[in-house]
């Protein structure tokens, strides 16, 4: 009995990885994905809602744009503003942004490729930055999500403070 006792409680143990490991699959998911669309053609939906100081939304900006793949890599175009076409500003600067790339040399395209890993590097180490300790789970619109406390530990040397980069990089189980 307490040997049946003793397998399930070390199954349940297991069957539930810690928040650390959730971080690290999550990141391993993402990172698939990030050079996984260095490789396709995609739409780009951009909604922002503006809202007033009760919480209601005010207006939405919806921007459309279409990644393209030039020279080893995606450039974003504009082709929508709130359902109309992109603002003159915008397109030029889209337009600057694909002749550059268009005449990148392959000494600019490998820099390019370079610096674009070591502004990513810093996510690798993010697992080990944080003590992250996992609360439960509770579903978050209709997924199984985690509920997580974090507390950082130590900031790695090749750690900028980005929050905007590290909400949400774990929220959702994948299952």
């Amino acid at each position: 009995m307490l040997l049946s006792f003793l397998i399930t409680s070390s199954t349940i143990l297991v069957a539930q990885p810690d928040g650390r490991e959730i971080v690290r699959r999550s990141i391993s998911i993402a990172d698939r994905n990030w050079k996984a669309r260095q490789s396709y053609t995609y739409t780009v939906r951009d909604e922002e809602r503006h809202l007033d100081s009760q919480g209601r939304v005010k207006f939405t900006d919806v921007d459309l744009s279409k990644a393209v793949l030039v020279n080893g890599g995606t450039i974003e175009q504009a082709f929508s503003h709130n359902g109309g076409p992109p603002t003159t500003a915008k397109r030029k600067k889209d337009e600057d942004s694909l002749q550059k790339r268009r005449g990148e040399t392959p000494c600019d395209r490998s820099a390019r490729l370079r610096e674009e890993r070591e502004d990513r590097a810093f996510i690798d180490e993010v697992p080990y930055a944080f003590n992250f300790r996992m609360l439960g789970e509770q579903d978050v619109r209709g997924r199984p999500a985690c509920i997580r406390t974090y507390t950082q530990t130590w900031l790695p040397l090749s750690f900028e403070v980005r929050p905007a980069a590290l909400e949400g990089a774990w929220q959702n189980l994948g299952r």
